[in-house]
This record gives structure tokens, C-alpha cells and sequence, in this order.
């Protein structure tokens, strides 16, 4: 026996190839070799072939035994992952508001509906607040409403709803029936159908830097893309000076 010039196996001693790794055995070939005849080629193909083959085989038996031994194991690893698709797409596509008792239609983009979704992003509302934390304290509602009681003194009226070729259009009136002056106020309009969904929403600025004083009145408009559906507007305060 005689081992292995590549992987140190035990081997025969006439041995041309090495049955684990298929090495050639011979170190180096003179360029001509006489014994090398076409008969021993074809015996030195054989060879490889055979041990190609064995090696193969080797590999897919061995493929087959991990599976088999494994099986139990990996088809509850595919059960879990299957469930775990299936469940995080039931969660994130669920088409009802996700705040507890409520069955409203979600906000575009949120997992709540717009009654308990902040007024400027997807989050949930504050309790007792129209926004999220982080825009409850950025816009300080608090100190507003302390001045002043903003949905008391801005009325809206004259809500007309028309459909142009591109765009359902909303148009209105803001009033300041209050003793103060206010600027930039910013408004939302959720677009509905009769039965109160949300069909889609637009916001713009009712009174810009001018100011709506005591007594004055202006008008607004927004739009969203053409939606017959859509047969009533709520108009929302989102934010103002």
C-alpha cells in the first residue's frame, strides 16, 4: 500500500489514481511515453469516470441521508416560515383600523383610520389630541387653545363639491368669527362617499401670511384625482398662527 500524493489516503500500490480525492499518482509525465499506449488511455479514462461516478453517488446519498434524518425538523421550519409570511401579512394588510373597538377603514398609509390617526402623519393620535406625540409638543396645541379656541372661531361654509375633467374639486368658505387674527392656517379635507368612507384626503394653507381678522371671511380649494364616488368633504384645522 502506498499513500496518496495529494490526500495522504492509503491507496494500492498500482494505483494511478487516488480513489478519494482522484489524483493522478505519478508526480509528473515524461512528454513521451511509450507504454502510454491508446489502451491504457482508455484504461486511465475508465478510471476517472469510475471514480467520478463513485464520488457522485457518494454526494447525493449523502444529500438523501440529511434529508431523511432531518425531514421532521425541516418541514416544521417551512411550517413556521409559512406562518409567519402569512401572519405578518395579515397584519400589515389588515383593511380595518388597528386602534382597540374601532372597525373604520385605515388611513392611506396607516394602520389606523383618520379619526385616530395624527393629522399631519400616519401615527396614532394622542389621547384627547389631534396628533401623535412628536407633533402634539413640535406644534404645543396646548398653548394655542389656551389663547384661543380655534374651532369656535373659524367657521367653514359653502362647501361645494364639482368634477372636471381631471379633478374632483372642493371649494369653500373660512370664517373668523373670534377677537383675534389668524395666519397660516392650515387645512385637511377628507374626500367621502355618502356612506362616510375615506376615499382620499387633500390639505392647503385656508389663510396664508395676510391673516384672517375678526369678522373676515375667504374663500379656499383643494383637490384629489377625479372620483365620482366622492360626495362630501370634512375640513379639518391642522395647524395655524
Amino acid at each position: 500500500m502506498k499513500n496518496c500524493i495529494n490526500c495522504s489516503a492509503e491507496i494500492d500500490d498500482n494505483a494511478r489514481f487516488c480513489e478519494k480525492c482522484g489524483s493522478l499518482q505519478s508526480e509528473s509525465l515524461p512528454i513521451e511515453d511509450a507504454t502510454r499506449t491508446p489502451e491504457t488511455i482508455a484504461e486511465e479514462i475508465s478510471e476517472i469516470s469510475q471514480i467520478s461516478a463513485k464520488k457522485e453517488k457518494k454526494f447525493v446519498f449523502g444529500i438523501l441521508g440529511f434529508l431523511k434524518k432531518y425531514y421532521n425538523k425541516l418541514l416544521i421550519v417551512i411550517v413556521v416560515l409559512i406562518a409567519v409570511i402569512v401572519g405578518g401579512k395579515t397584519i400589515y394588510d389588515n383593511t380595518h383600523c388597528r386602534y382597540g373597538g374601532c372597525n373604520n377603514a385605515n388611513a392611506e398609509g396607516s394602520r389606523y383610520c383618520y379619526s385616530h390617526t395624527c393629522n399631519i402623519c400616519t401615527s396614532p393620535k394622542m389621547v384627547g389630541s389631534k396628533y401623535c406625540a412628536f407633533h402634539y409638543y413640535l406644534y404645543d396645541d396646548s398653548v394655542k387653545t389656551a389663547t384661543s379656541n380655534v374651532s369656535s372661531d373659524l367657521k367653514f361654509s359653502n362647501i361645494e363639491i364639482e368634477h372636471n375633467s381631471s379633478y374632483t374639486v372642493v371649494t369653500g368658505t373660512v370664517t373668523n368669527n373670534g377677537t383675534r387674527t389668524y395666519k397660516f392656517v392650515e387645512i385637511k379635507g377628507s374626500f367621502k362617499k355618502s356612506s362616510g368612507t375615506v376615499v382620499d384626503t387633500d390639505s392647503t394653507y385656508a389663510v396664508g401670511g395676510e391673516g384672517l381678522a375678526p369678522g373676515e371671511s375667504k374663500t379656499f380649494r383643494m383637490s384629489v384625482t377625479k372620483n365620482y364616488d366622492i360626495k362630501k368633504c370634512d375640513i379639518n384645522i391642522i395647524d395655524y398662527d
